[in-house]
């Protein structure tokens, strides 16, 4: 589908690019840059300077491209503004909205979801029957600002337009959104103003008594609620908020203890009009924009805020940033750019050539990946796998994207895939890492590249040099992988052949051990030798291979050593007594080396 997201490159909009694109919907921003920042948008996503209040550039841009449905974020959104510039406002949030409206119909757009607010419309909560807490899309509308005055117009003009022209629309009524790239400077979105405040050791303001109570919504979710407004064919009004109340001085509390923040707070004035307590029940959303039983919208429906926070640390990337724990995940508030995509957020597509494979110690790998990494990964670090077939288990965190193969035998067939269909897909995507989490980087990097490298065994081994071919398919995936902005590998000594056999600069190599933790790394103690030596019975000089059913695997490596794996002291050429551990049997093989290993890692 052919996206138009107006203020794409906002807050807000930047991250519904994000999800259409994971979707793989073809996405064309329109923005004035008034508030959003051009750092924002994926490469995905084609991008036009233009404001929607100029009608003759919308009428152009509509009659050049084709447009399926529009996805309307671009507004003046400030509440107290709106009471000094109400000309302005409703020119902009009014009169803007409904050029972009006119030309949907008049072009046969399917959709028109519009970014609407819940606070703003609904005005103050009370316990009478018309504005009782949660607010329901039945509560009466009470706009106390011209802004939610400008909100709720356009909601009417947009029913209407569907009764008298059949456009179909979905306004979203939005909570207190906040996530990655909320600006901090800004004059709405408290957790980013908190967290700014208190990372640069300033001043923090609550307005009022800080007892106000809001519904707090990650972006991702809101994100998730636009892209499965644009794909239903639900028409109306959706609340999209968590329906879970948290105060303002709950919200600051946490951020404080979270950064280690000691200033005592400054309460000020509240400003008239300010409502005081506002959250949303979102059960027409959950019933109508999925179309499924209740239980399976959880997995991607907002998860309420738990209030708890913390200092959170991407290990992977080392890319630092304060975050809010929400539920068992983090996001980044603030976070310096990536060093590989100079980027605050990232979109990292995966190579899944092995899922499925879990026979195959690559497959292992990536099944193991797939459950762990959304787990330890900020929210604003994302996935999307590109696989050839569908899993046959859920995939929380991850956005699997199915690329077909050409008909091609199999071994040609996986080379396309790893040079062709993937890069592709990965700059279609707009991807800012492509991760191979197997030795076969692309020769054409349409974006940094991190490969895992296990083993050089097909480089070191004799038995696994193979042909021709194969030979030249070990020099291709050697090659690139020298062309890879990371290499990850599962061991000190693989990261030393890396470095050494392959070539790749050692600033670019990261040992990430296999196993969830560092536990699987060589034991430093000798007094844990010995008694790990005594237990197995195992004479002073010995290997231990894990290994499968590849007779190569398991003979091979054993004449001569290679550094690839395994470390030993020996100098001169002596006797080795090997148990050779395999999913069938356990032996222990007596061998000769060929040669003194003296120089083995």
């Amino acid at each position: 589908m052919n996206v138009l997201v107006t203020g794409g490159a906002g807050f807000i909009g930047s991250h519904i690019v994000d999800a259409l694109l994971a979707a793989q919907h073809r996405v064309l921003v329109v923005d004035n840059l008034h508030s959003g920042h051009r750092r924002n948008l994926a490469a995905g996503a084609t991008f036009v300077e233009a404001d929607i209040c100029d009608a003759d550039a919308m009428a152009a841009l509509f009659a050049r491209e084709t447009i399926d449905a529009v996805c309307h974020q671009a507004a003046l959104a400030n509440v107290r503004t709106s009471m000094a510039e109400p000309v302005d406002y409703a020119r902009v949030n009014i009169l803007g909205s409904l050029t972009l409206l006119e030309l949907a119909r008049e072009n046969g757009c399917r959709k028109f979801v519009f970014a609407s607010t819940g606070g703003a419309v609904y005005g103050e909560g009370h316990s009478d029957s018309e504005s009782r807490l949660p607010f329901t899309e039945r509560s009466w509308p009470q706009p106390k600002d011209n802004y939610g005055a400008n909100k709720l117009s356009f909601e009417y003009h947009l029913d209407l337009y569907h009764q008298n022209f059949g456009l179909k629309y979905a306004a979203l009524r939005y909570p207190n959104v906040y996530g990655p790239r909320q600006d901090s400077k800004g004059e709405a979105g408290v957790v980013a103003i908190f967290t700014g405040a208190m990372l640069e050791g300033k001043p923090t303001r609550i307005t009022g008594d800080g007892k106000q109570i809001r519904d707090f919504t990650y972006v991702g979710d809101i994100a998730r609620a636009n892209r499965l407004a644009l794909e239903s064919d639900a028409v109306g009004i959706f609340n999209v908020g968590t329906g879970e109340p948290t105060d303002i001085n709950r919200v600051h509390r946490t951020l404080a203890a979270a950064i280690g923040y000691e200033q005592a707070v400054e309460y000020i004035p509240r400003p008239a009009g300010e409502v005081l307590a506002t959250y949303l029940d979102s059960a027409k959303a959950r019933a109508q924009l999925v179309g499924k039983p209740r239980s399976a919208w959880k997995a991607v429906w907002p998860t309420p805020w738990r209030g708890s926070a913390t200092k959170a640390q991407d290990s992977w990337f080392n890319c630092r940033g304060e975050a809010l724990l929400r539920s068992s995940s983090c996001f980044a508030i603030q976070a310096p750019h990536h060093p590989l995509t100079n980027r605050i957020s990232m979109h990292i597509a995966i190579n899944g050539w092995f899922l499925g494979q879990e026979s195959a110690g690559s497959g292992q790998y990536l099944h193991h990946l797939l459950e762990h990494l959304p787990r330890h990964a900020p929210p604003s670090v994302r996935f999307s796998l590109l696989t050839t077939e569908a899993s046959e288990r859920a995939l929380p965190g991850i956005d699997p994207v199915r690329l077909s193969l050409p008909g091609l035998p199999k071994n040609l067939a996986k080379l396309w895939w790893e040079q062709v269909t993937v890069p592709r897909a990965a700059r279609r995507l707009g991807a800012d890492v492509l991760w191979v989490p197997y030795w076969a980087a692309p020769l054409w990097q349409p974006c940094p590249v991190a490969v895992t490298i296990h083993d050089l065994i097909p480089l070191l081994l004799a038995d696994y040099r193979g042909g021709r071919l194969q030979r030249g398919y070990t020099a291709l995936v050697g090659h690139t992988a020298r062309r890879a902005a990371s290499v990850i590998a599962v061991s000190a000594a693989s990261a030393h052949d890396v470095i050494h056999q392959l070539g790749v600069p050692e600033e670019r190599v990261h040992v990430v051990h296999h196993g969830p933790n560092q536990e699987g790394a060589p034991a430093p103690d000798a007094e844990q030798l010995r008694q790990i030596s005594k237990r197995y019975q195992l004479p002073e000089r010995f290997f231990l291979y894990l290994g499968g059913f590849d007779l190569r695997k398991i003979c091979t490596p054993c004449s001569p050593p290679t550094p690839a794996i395994w470390r030993w002291a020996a100098t001169p050429p002596c006797a080795w007594s090997s148990p050779v551990v395999c999913q069938r049997q356990t032996q222990r093989l007596h061998l000769t080396p060929q040669k003194s290993p003296q120089n083995c890692a």
